[in-house]
Formats: C-alpha cells, sequence, structure tokens
C-alpha cells in the first residue's frame, strides 16, 4: 500500500533491526540440526513507529519461542 519505496524500505530496515537485536538478546530460532524461516508481511496503511513494531516482535517471538 505504500507507493514510494523509501516508506517500503523503511519498514523492512525497522522489522530487521528489531529482529536482529531481539536475536542478540537471546532468541534464537535455529540450533545445528534444524531450521526455521519466518516471514513477515506488513498489511498497515500507515508507517509505524520503530517502538510500536519492536513491542510487536519481541511479543510475537516471545510466543514461537
Amino acid at each position: 500500500t505504500f507507493k514510494k519505496a523509501v516508506d517500503r524500505n523503511k519498514i523492512k530496515r525497522r522489522l530487521r533491526e528489531t529482529i536482529r537485536l531481539n536475536a542478540q538478546n537471546g532468541l534464537h530460532f535455529a540450533d545445528q540440526k534444524n531450521y526455521t524461516a519466518i516471514m513477515f508481511i506488513f498489511v498497515g496503511k500507515e508507517l509505524p513507529e520503530y517502538k510500536v513494531i519492536n513491542h510487536a516482535i519481541k511479543k510475537l517471538l516471545k510466543k514461537l519461542g
């Protein structure tokens, strides 16, 4: 729904940064034998703030972990 690539890329950067920071805090989904692939699809109409994305991703990763 975002026509400008700048906005789409901003969302992707925020998602990647949140996942990277939370992976450093001990939320790992891969061991030596099995790997897990997770795909996030953003369907909102407004550009979310980093804090909103961070909170949602932390909550989701805790449920998965």
